[in-house]
């Protein structure tokens, strides 16, 4: 026995391991055959991290488990997510299904989230059941059953979205447990479900907002007739109890309900846990008595369009209210309201409180309210009067992270249709508003932002087309404001279905506006609304942000479609005047400015101080001194600080000066120090323009000039928001300028240039090209000498030319003495060929020289070749031109071949004018 028991064991584990490794094999052909079959099936498509296939978890059954199940829409444009789950497991008897009744022993979805959103023509995006598919489904089930014994939701999110009617709810935290037998004939279900978070809104107005809530029920259901009976079954919303009981059947395209429910032992306290500003503040301390009465119904078929009808009623009689240890409590409250529909159309539901009335710390409170047609023209009839003084509701009613104080008075009557306020007809019969609310002495602070709004004073009139604001005095940290003005549509805004539109008029003694701030973690970019309209004239006498003082201020500002328009604001500030005309846009979720500012003798060094963009846009800014006027066109995205995005900047503009003195900037000092030019260390620019335009972080500058003494500049270039430059600079500096140690580095660079061996000094004018590269901190410079070593090449050109000019002159034409310029007498070809004709053919007039060789006669043609060829007589007193001795500024002047009169070029032309050492041929040469 023995030896068959260890036989048996041990053919027992050879299987077991024979299934393991079969299902390591299997395992991954498993995966992907189950998910080919689930997208073939389904019109979605679902995909999973990976699946688990198990004999020993569940046995004697086999257990599949899903890692990270996602389900998404099969759109080609966009993939939507349906659902995804951390873990989806299923463990059953495979063997149960040749009998007929598949047996699940558990199921269980570990962190689902699932959205349903239904559109305005009833489409469901989890319609992913195709019809052939569903209709084959029900045919192979008519007859099969099967046997759920443990069903568990751990910490689910189900989300559903009615975009039609505009209702949702919202579940956070559900964990739902389920057991029972599920068959074609009658089966029972017992279910247990906690909600932490529990939110619904119906026709867009929210009716519960973050409640607690559980459900437990014992439910009948008839699966053949898809019909749910409910027995024992208990829902609790935060600490309020209700008791349900009915029927609900599911048919094609509707669901059919019956059910009443009334609340069970109700009191006050427990339906004020529905009131989240009570429930969420020491609710365990509230002290409440009175007598409630909560009950219901709904009865009829839910499809498509259709509501079932259904009732609420509350009664509430001689309540009274307050905390332990506060001695303010809300007493003689009386409260008789609801809602109903008798079914068929949401338009047809009407809300109803004839009688509202409480007292709070001894102050009596009135209210009345009627809405009938809320969807298609909702009629209003609305009554308050009464008064209140906010820290006494503050010490009942704490509102999170915030503190008021203050009295509120009201006595309004507002009555009649929605079109008809938007008409602005009024009279009996058509629409009623009258009245007003005042307010005195307000105090609100708030953790989340700063400073405190004080109001002193404020008024409100009610008419049918509009609010009056009769009068509002604010102060708020040091700021105050006034203003007054009228605000149209408002019933239309209040419930949601248009815009507020309205003008204001606003003054201001003095505002601070760096003070406003946003105190919490994380800061936000303020987004405008879409549905107000607004335009603001304003008048204030100073502005202060951060270190700019703006004294003078006016213009207007209108808000539209997320839009803030800025109209013609003007002021006085940094010592000029500035006018600002732009926009803040905050539409489709991004912020974006795009402003033209236009300044006049602005002070350079407050604006630097000032202006934080200056530093990046203008570097040079930090060491100049004076007014400028400019003009900018910009456009920017802003950060949460409101402060434009660098890399986003985009713009034109022009900056104007009468004066402006630059002293010790970094580019140019280092300019300065390499050519040694001590003028160039404090730049005083007289009148100059200056165009730039700023994209991607650059400013790039448009080509200038300007002259500083008798030193002209021409520059153009980029500089980086970063400060790193890109620029060239052109110098025409006079030779008296410029230092030795300068003399020498440009002789240095001349020497390097082509050139054909000549000695060469300094011109009067010295051109110099500067390439500026690196940053504004630590300029690098490259000098470019080319336009001086040219400019010298021409000069030369031209000594030479005048040169050889005034040596054929004192051989052919030696009577006469000084200098002739060639330009009196034609080129040397002329004089050539004149003179020439003049000696061979003995013409009249023909030049003689006397001092020469009185016998003969002059102009003949052997006295002419012995002129060419004999070495040349000294040169008249004053035109000797050694090696190495300079052409003077006089001589310049007398020949007239300067193209800049002063200029001064030192040539050696490889001629010796010493008497009887050259001929003419070899000075030609």
């Amino acid at each position: 026995m023995r030896k068959f028991l260890k036989f048996f064991l041990v053919l027992l584990v050879l299987f077991a391991g024979l299934i393991s490794v079969f299902l390591q094999v299997l395992k991954p052909r498993l995966s992907d055959f189950t998910k080919e079959v689930l997208n073939n099936f389904l019109e979605a498509k679902v995909d999973y991290r990976g699946a688990d296939i198990s004999l020993f978890r569940a046995f004697p059954g086999v257990s599949i488990t899903f890692h990270d199940l996602q389900v998404t829409t099969k759109s080609a444009e966009s993939s939507d997510t349906l659902g995804t789950a951390d873990r989806f497991s299923v463990a059953f008897d495979p063997l149960s299904v040749f009998s007929g009744e598949l047996k699940v022993h558990s199921l269980r979805i570990e962190r689902p989230k699932i959205t349903v959103e239904m559109d305005g023509a009833g489409n469901n995006n989890w319609d992913i059941f195709s019809q052939a598919a569903a209709r084959q489904d029900a045919q192979n089930t008519a007859d099969f059953a099967f046997s759920l014994r443990d069903f568990k939701i751990k910490d689910g999110i189900i989300a559903f979205y009615d975009g039609a009617n505009g209702n949702s709810v919202l579940v956070d935290g559900l964990n739902h447990e389920m057991k029972g037998r599920l068959s074609s004939g009658l089966s029972t279900l017992v279910t247990n479900n906690t909600v932490k978070s529990l939110s619904v809104a119906v026709g867009g107005v929210s009716r519960l907002q973050d409640v607690k809530a559980s459900f437990g029920a014992e439910i009948v259901a008839d699966l053949e007739k898809k019909k749910f009976i409910l027995k024992d079954n208990r829902l609790v919303l935060n600490d309020l109890g209700l008791m349900f009981s009915g029927a609900v059947s599911l048919f094609e395209n509707a669901i059919d309900t019956d059910l009443d429910f009334k609340a069970e032992k109700a009191t006050l306290k427990e339906f004020l846990s529905l009131v989240p500003v009570v429930y969420e503040r020491n609710y365990e301390k509230i002290d409440a008595e009175g007598v409630i009465s909560l009950s219901g119904h709904v009865k009829g078929l839910y499809k498509d369009n259709q509501l079932p009808a259904f009732r609420l009623d509350l009664e509430v009689s001689n309540g009274n209210f307050g905390y332990k240890d506060v001695p303010i409590r809300v007493e003689e409250v009386d409260f008789k309201g609801g809602i109903e529909n008798p079914g068929g159309s949401a338009d047809k539901t009407v809300l109803f409180v004839p009688e509202f009335n409480l007292k709070v710390n001894g102050r009596p409170v009135i209210m009345t309210l009627g809405v009938s047609t809320p969807f298609s023209d909702p009629f209003f009839d609305m009554a308050i009067d009464g008064s209140i003084d906010l820290a006494d509701v503050q010490r009942i009613f704490r509102i999170k992270d915030m503190d008021l104080t203050g009295d509120i008075r009201s006595d309004i009557v507002v009555k009649g249709r929605l079109s008809a306020f938007n008409a602005g007809v009024s009279g009996s019969g058509a629409a009623e508003a009258y009245g007003s609310v005042t307010a005195k002495g307000i105090t609100i602070a708030s953790e989340k932002f700063t400073p405190d709004v004080a109001i002193s004073s404020a008024q409100l009139n009610l008419s049918p087309g509009y609010l009056d604001l009769v009068e509002l005095r604010m102060k708020t940290g040091k700021s105050d404001f006034a203003a007054n003005g009228r605000l149209e549509n408002y019933i239309a805004y209040i419930m949601k279905k248009g815009k507020l539109t309205g003008t204001a008029d606003v003054r201001s003694t003095f505002v601070q506006l760096d003070e406003f701030r946003n105190l919490q973690e994380e800061k936000m970019a303020v987004m405008l609304p879409d549905n107000l309209s607004m335009k603001i004239n304003g008048t204030f006498d100073r502005v202060r942000f951060d270190d700019m003082l703006f004294e003078g201020v006016n213009g207007s500002i209108v808000l539209e479609e997320e839009k803030l328009d800025f109209n013609d604001i003007n002021a006085e500030t940094l010592g000029g005047k500035v006018s600002i005309n732009g926009f803040y846009n905050t539409k489709g979720g991004k912020t974006d400015t795009d402003f033209s500012i236009s300044a006049t003798e602005m002070n350079i060094v407050r604006s630097y101080e000032s202006l934080e963009l200056l530093e990046k846009v203008a570097p040079v800014a930090e060491y100049a001194k004076g007014d400028v006027s400019a003009k900018l066109t910009m456009r920017s995205h802003l950060d949460d600080d409101l402060k434009p995005v660098p890399e986003s900047i985009s713009g034109k503009g022009r900056v104007e000066t009468k004066g402006l003195l630059v002293e010790d900037f970094p580019p140019i000092r280092k300019l300065a120090l390499l050519l040694d030019v001590d003028a160039l260390d404090t730049l005083r620019i007289p009148e100059t323009a200056v165009d730039f335009a700023i994209d991607k972080g650059f400013v790039e500058t448009a080509p200038f000039s300007f002259r500083v003494n008798d030193i002209r500049l021409h520059a153009s270039g980029v500089t980086g928001f970063d400060k790193s430059l890109d620029w060239k600079i052109g110098l025409e500096i006079p030779r008296k300028y410029i230092g030795k140690a300068g003399s020498k580095t440009i002789a240095g660079l001349l020497e390097k240039l082509p050139s054909e061996s000549m000695e060469i000094s300094l011109p009067d004018t010295v051109v110099v090209d500067a390439v500026l590269k690196g940053s504004v901190k630590e300029p690098e410079i490259e000098l470019d000498l080319g336009k001086t070593s040219k400019r010298i090449a021409a000069r030369l050109k031209e000594r030479m030319r005048q040169t050889i000019a005034d040596e054929l002159r004192g051989r052919f034409l030696p009577e006469q003495e000084g200098d002739i310029a060639v330009g009196d007498s034609g080129n040397v070809a002329d004089i050539l060929e004149k003179t020439a004709g003049d000696i061979l053919f003995n013409r009249k007039g023909a030049r003689k020289d006397t001092a020469d060789t009185p016998e003969k006669e002059e102009g003949t043609l052997p006295s002419f070749i012995e002129n060419i060829f004999a070495p040349s007589k000294k040169m008249p007193h004053g035109q000797e031109t050694a090696r190495g001795t300079s052409i003077t500024a006089d001589s310049t002047e007398k020949s007239g071949g300067s193209d800049e009169p002063g200029d001064t070029i030192g040539v050696n032309i490889g001629v010796d004018s010493v008497e009887g050492k050259k001929s003419i041929i070899e000075l030609f040469q």
